[in-house]
């Protein structure tokens, strides 16, 4: 008897647990809905998200209000991209102001959700994204079609701190991809191939820039050669920088790229870290 009602007490206490899952999920979905509701995407596009992934042919696909579509393989975390790039504007601290015929360079573009923001608000800017990842990049390329801005540039390429080819691994989804093959975390790296490589001079010389009023870096790891190895000459013609600085890719240190940039004529706001891995830089020219 006192078997049995061990027994009982313990499928309760699961169904109870279980229940409690499901509310938790059920909140947090809701949460996340109205969230992503405020960013503008449409109502059909948040009910339908969860779907589309589970479809024979799976996608990731966010529809917003203003008729922009973005869409991205299953396994992309586009949902928390799309809030941090769309909705809490996490590269742009203040409002993001562009001068007709701004340019604006994107370094680890992914499928493109900062470039879409920018040229979707400011159709008079020039953006150029890089995308190293042949996969993501074809993402990218499809979604800036499919939303007919042609005021961006795709370059399937990575951009580091020596011209050439190296090595892509990935670490866990796409937005992960990196040029690093190791990290302090105990990651699992996965060899993608070769991957062309472009310094920042080799951006600007390919493109003709004699001025980029916005540099936007999330390129795991990458940033501090990216930054470090560019000439003074291509620095003095960046007016604004935002990226999102890592932790335990490489040996440097986000203060680092701090000081860096407050010796070139920057001042910089330096971000509390969001976890163990990063967090975010703005730097904006002195005038």
């Amino acid at each position: 008897m006192a078997l049995r009602e061990t027994e009982a007490r313990r499928q309760e206490a699961s169904e109870v647990a279980g229940r409690g899952r499901w509310v938790n999920r059920l909140a947090n979905y809701v949460r996340t809905g109205v969230a992503l509701a405020k960013g503008g995407v449409t109502l059909s596009s948040i009910l339908l998200f969860p779907i589309r992934r589970r479809l024979p042919h799976p996608r990731c696909e966010l529809r917003l209000k203003n008729g922009v579509t973005i869409v991205s393989p299953p396994e992309e975390p586009l949902l928390s991209m799309f809030l941090d790039i769309w909705a809490t504007s996490c590269y742009a601290q203040r409002p993001l102001e562009l001068p007709r015929g701004a340019t604006v360079i994107d370094v680890g573009a992914h499928v493109g959700l900062f470039a879409l923001w920018v040229a979707a608000s400011h159709p008079e800017a020039n953006v150029i994204a890089l995308e190293p990842s042949p996969g993501i990049c074809g993402f990218l390329r499809d979604n800036v079609s499919r939303n007919r801005l042609e005021n961006i540039t795709v370059l399937q390429a990575a951009c580091g701190g020596h011209s050439g080819e190296e090595l892509l691994y990935a670490r866990g989804p796409g937005a992960m991809n990196t040029l690093y093959a190791r990290d302090l975390y105990g990651s699992q790296f996965r060899l993608l191939g070769k991957t062309p490589v472009l310094t920042l001079d080799d951006v600007f010389e390919r493109f003709a820039i004699e001025s980029c009023e916005f540099l936007k870096l999330d390129c795991e790891g990458a940033e501090y050669e990216i930054l470090f190895k560019a000439s003074a000459d291509t620095l003095r013609k960046v007016e604004r920088i935002s990226l999102e600085y890592h932790m335990g890719v490489t040996d440097q240190a986000p203060q680092e790229l701090a000081d860096f940039l407050g010796a070139r004529g920057f001042e910089v706001a330096l971000l509390p870290p969001l976890d163990v891995e990063g967090g975010y830089l703005h730097a904006v020219r002195r005038k």
